[in-house]
């Protein structure tokens, strides 16, 4: 279904308002779902590939996939937890985009060859919640990771239950997969907090889909992160040296300490001139 103008319009003030980010989300659902634009599928964990914008951009990191699928093991299992952070897009039905998209997941697997699961080729969807878990069980489903643990069979087999997010959304509100990313992975029980690195790609890419830089800070806050009490010195890393170059500032902050003055308590005024 296409997006009407009434839709787009209160979806707008929906993503807009000052409120909690799992609020809004709450309520873009509801809309969605309501106006044909998303729906309910039981997807195959195979089916999935991770959204560029996931974590930021960082997409995900394979040390804690394993981490957290250990912890998700030791725990037990719930289909149900799972399930209640299981979002994607459609892969886009753009080439060139599409292209990219798969390339992003390409290279991500080459970062950690012996714990993603190579791509397939018949990949349809991108996620921005769960992720960490489906390429824990995807690795396990194709013997990476070794099995054994029967409760996970038939999720493994049948897969589970996705909110899948109509394309148009993502075209229509470039900034949407960040949103349900922050969400998310606030709200999962066995979520990997946010790094510097990630919550600064993240503030990067809020910043180059034309939000201001209060507004990119306000939007991570919400989430979980590593570096809430010193995320402020992160956004003002990002304003003195552009909003292209992520990895150079965080390397730069680390060279001059910053991040463990910061721990320490002590002021930004007391950092030194911007890097």
């Amino acid at each position: 279904m296409a997006l009407s103008d009434s839709v787009r319009n209160e979806a707008s003030q929906i993503i807009a308002a000052n409120e909690p980010v799992n609020s809004k989300v709450v309520q873009l659902n509801e809309l969605w779902l309501k106006n044909g634009l998303a729906s309910f599928q039981t997807v195959s964990c195979c089916k999935m590939l991770v959204h560029p914008s996931n974590r930021g951009g960082a997409m995900l990191n394979g040390h804690d996939v394993l981490a957290k699928g250990e912890k998700l093991m030791s725990q037990g299992f719930r289909k149900d937890l799972l399930e209640s952070s299981s979002v994607a897009f459609g892969l886009s039905s753009n080439v060139a985009k599409r292209q990219q998209q798969i390339n992003a997941n390409m290279s991500l697997v080459q970062q950690f060859p012996g714990t993603l699961a190579p791509l397939q080729g018949d990949e349809l969807y991108l996620s921005v919640g769960a992720s960490h878990s489906t390429s824990f069980l995807k690795s396990k489903k194709i013997g990476r990771i070794p099995s054994g643990n029967e409760p996970l069979k038939q999720i493994l087999e049948d897969g589970w239950k996705w909110l899948v997010l109509a394309e148009c959304l993502e075209d229509a509100f470039p900034t949407l997969p960040l949103l349900y990313s922050a969400a998310l992975n606030s709200s999962n029980t066995a979520q990997v907090a946010a790094t510097e690195l990630e919550c600064l790609a993240t503030i990067s890419k809020y910043i180059q889909l034309g939000k201001t830089l209060e507004a990119a800070v306000a939007e991570i806050a919400i989430g979980e992160t590593q570096c809430k009490e010193y995320l402020d010195v992160i956004a003002r890393q990002t304003l003195h040296r552009g909003a292209a170059d992520a990895t150079g500032i965080i390397l730069g902050c680390l060279q001059q300490d910053i991040w463990r003055k910061c721990i320490a308590g002590r002021g930004i005024h007391e950092i030194g001139d911007p890097l």
